[in-house]
């Protein structure tokens, strides 16, 4: 933004955008920088704004108790300065919308997590069209599914197969699985994210390899796990990855096999 001021040597002058949000008091957030403006020479005045996250009020401006949880229902771009007596002009501006956020694609195969060494999980490599040549299958010795029972920790030596990876940008991300369901008594298993809830996921049914996605997870950046857990058993999964757009195929190469 370029500004001169009038009828004055010099006049601070300032930007700041109001938040308008439903519900909500109006949030008022200083976007550009006070910059003493002159008569004789244009300045420009250049800063940086936010949407999300959303802006908690600067001290002194209307407020509510917390930071907004929803995306403003409208922005006003205010042009002000300190001084009550200043005269300014404006000769142009531009306000561009903040870059857009991209997420990581972490793609891991199935086959290269952790086991334990008693696991029920096993590596098979019968087909033609996995990845890397491999998957993984879950066979109970007594033919028993694990529909009604909630998955313990206890269980880990046997019923998690557990995959460490990083993430550099916050976001909100899914679990994408490649896997093989010859039927609705074999198309589900459990997901755990950063020791949190066992959350079920339903592949549905196919006979050759295909994607499925789970819920979304909000993931900080740094060092996470994910624990994929016995359910039902038959299922075959070859190929996970952690995104936000739904993969195709083989997908890309994974980096969790060393």
């Amino acid at each position: 933004m370029w500004v001169k001021s009038v009828d004055i040597a010099t006049a601070p002058i300032k930007a700041t955008i109001r938040y308008d949000f439903e519900g909500s008091d109006s949030v008022y957030k200083q976007v550009l920088a006070a910059v003493d403006a002159n008569d004789t020479d244009w300045v420009q005045l250049v800063g940086e704004y936010a949407v999300d996250p959303y802006p908690a009020a600067e001290e002194g401006g209307e407020d509510s108790d917390s930071t907004p949880t929803e995306p403003p229902t409208a922005m006003y771009l205010f042009v002000e300065s300190t001084d009550e007596t200043a005269s300014y002009i404006i000769d142009e501006f531009e306000i561009l919308p903040p870059d857009p956020v991209v997420l990581n694609k972490v793609w891991l195969e199935a086959e290269c997590g952790e086991m334990g060494a008693d696991s029920l999980w096993s590596i098979e490599q019968t087909s033609t069209d996995s990845s890397n040549d491999a998957y993984i299958e879950l066979t109970d010795p007594n033919g028993a599914n694990n529909n009604d029972t909630t998955p313990s920790s206890d269980e880990s030596a046997t019923h998690f197969v557990s995959y460490v990876f990083d993430i550099d940008t916050a976001g909100d991300y899914k679990w994408y699985g490649r896997s093989i369901a010859a039927n609705g008594d074999n198309d589900s298993y459990y997901i755990q994210v950063n020791d949190g809830t066992f959350d079920q996921v339903t592949t549905g049914e196919s006979t050759e390899w295909a994607w499925h996605e789970t819920s979304t997870y909000s993931l900080a950046a740094g060092q996470h796990t994910v624990n994929v857990i016995f359910r039902e058993d038959g299922l075959q999964l070859d190929k996970f990855l952690v995104g936000d757009e739904e993969p195709t195929g083989q997908g890309s190469t994974a980096g969790n096999c060393n």
